[in-house]
């Protein structure tokens, strides 16, 4: 259900929107943030949706219910990133609040990004993404050649 001014239940949201994770380390929290009425337990579903990320090949698919108990402001969910041995650009899944016993807006959804750890390919051109942060929504990015041959 989805939070109401003057609301005096429990608000469960994502502490924020994106989270980046590198490969080179296995689990990792992304933290839940509750608000309103902490006296009593309180519980929210989180699961994973793919995006250029794969389940089980990039991370371990996420379905868990999430424990508040009285007075609890802070909870995480253990997000398993998938290591291997290989070069590839960054990529993300999102995260999802689908259901439970608190109220879950306005962010019921984060984005998290798998940094990878490896090294580039040797001998490989490739394109490197430079963002050009100018604040939002006027963000803007290019795209610049690169080559390594280390």
């Amino acid at each position: 259900p989805a939070a109401e001014v003057g609301d005096r239940h429990s608000v469960v949201a994502f502490v924020c929107s994106q989270w980046t994770l590198s490969a080179g380390h296995h689990d990792h929290n992304v933290w839940l943030v509750r608000t309103g009425n902490l006296t009593g337990k309180a519980s929210v579903r989180v699961v994973s949706q793919g995006a250029t990320a794969t389940e089980n090949a990039d991370f371990r698919p996420v379905d868990e219910l999430v424990l508040f108990e009285p007075g609890q402001e802070l909870a995480a969910v253990v997000v398993h990133i998938v290591d291997d041995e290989l070069w590839e650009p960054e990529e993300y899944f999102n995260l999802r609040i689908v259901d439970g016993s608190a109220r879950f807006d306005p962010y019921r959804e984060c984005k998290v990004a798998i940094v990878d750890d490896d090294s580039w390919p040797k001998g490989q051109a490739g394109t490197l993404h430079v963002g050009l942060a100018a604040g939002p929504p006027s963000n803007r990015s290019t795209s610049r050649s690169l080559s390594r041959f280390s």
